[in-house]
């Protein structure tokens, strides 16, 4: 980063424009001295000094180990461990239930839900459909399963949308890294530098479809362009691609052409469909099945 740092500064002083190098590292001051960093190693310790420092340089004695006397100090022990945790502290206390206990049948939804029935005039099982859930009468009260829900039906939409994180993945902002598109092989049946969305052969056979062949994935919500590859790692039934590419505007690598905003693949966010837990309002983005269909493009 710090080396970067140099480089762009290099190349916007060519513009006539002030030190960005200067006023970002100035930024950086060393909780000990005050004093900015003047070499990379500088940088990055600097950097973890002020970001560790409640643990180094606490303004109140922490509870655990035996207090951090100093930066030294913390860099030869590595490590500050916290209070050991006291076996049923937490036991005894009130919960917030309708009960004050914790409950295995709920008397608090039960309640929630029988107020709002009688309030709309309606009734719990009523409530419940309408909120997309199988149980019906005690059965809501207690832990019980819940039928996966899946987006768009198995006749216009057969094949089920496997959405999963690479392993290079960084709150998906890797993309823009050559060494993400590079080394993105190692995710299994991924392809460096490009987007594949993965479909078992036997599926190929049936559709007509070969890897190498550019698609196009239609959901409910909407549909991407990438690649097809054909590849045994996946069940018969599903397709998988890797969540992340399909940037247009992130930057040069991200992007297959950022001049002209062409993007690298597609963008899974596109095709997922957007969910809610009726009742706790909580959101379930990937808490069903988002169907789709693939034909070549």
């Amino acid at each position: 980063m710090y080396t970067s740092l140099h480089y762009f500064n290099s190349e916007i002083g060519k513009l006539g424009e002030t030190n960005y190098f200067e006023n970002y590292t100035n930024e950086y001051k060393d909780p000990d001295t005050g004093n900015s960093p003047t070499t990379a190693l500088e940088f990055s310790e600097i950097a973890a000094k002020i970001t560790s420092a409640p643990i180094w340089m606490a303004k109140e004695p922490l509870k655990g180990d035996a207090p951090i006397t100093g930066w030294e100090d913390f860099k030869k022990k590595g490590m500050f461990s916290g209070p050991k945790y006291t076996l049923k502290k937490g036991w005894g206390g009130k919960f917030s239930t309708q009960t004050k206990k914790f409950e295995f049948y709920s008397e608090t939804l039960k309640k929630g839900l029988t107020e709002h029935a009688k309030k709309y005039q309606t009734t719990v099982d009523d409530i419940l459909n309408v909120s997309g859930y199988t149980a019906r009468g005690e059965q809501a009260f207690i832990p019980h399963y819940e039928t996966v829900k899946r987006h768009g039906s198995l006749q216009d939409y057969p094949l089920t949308f496997i959405d999963y994180k690479s392993r290079l993945n960084r709150e998906g902002r890797s993309q823009n890294v050559p060494w993400y598109q590079e080394f993105k092989k190692v995710d299994p049946g991924d392809v460096s530098w490009n987007d594949v969305v993965k479909m078992n052969p036997i599926d190929g056979a049936q559709m007509a479809l070969k890897t190498g062949d550019k698609v196009k994935i239609t959901s409910t919500n909407g549909a991407i362009f990438c690649d097809l590859k054909l590849w045994e790692g996946v069940r018969p039934g599903t397709v998988a691609k890797c969540y992340g590419q399909g940037h247009w505007a992130y930057g040069r690598v991200a992007a297959k052409d950022f001049a002209k905003a062409v993007p690298r693949g597609g963008n899974n966010n596109e095709i997922l469909v957007d969910d809610y837990d009726r009742l706790s309002g909580a959101t379930a983005r990937n808490g069903g099945f988002t169907g789709v269909r693939i034909q070549k493009a």
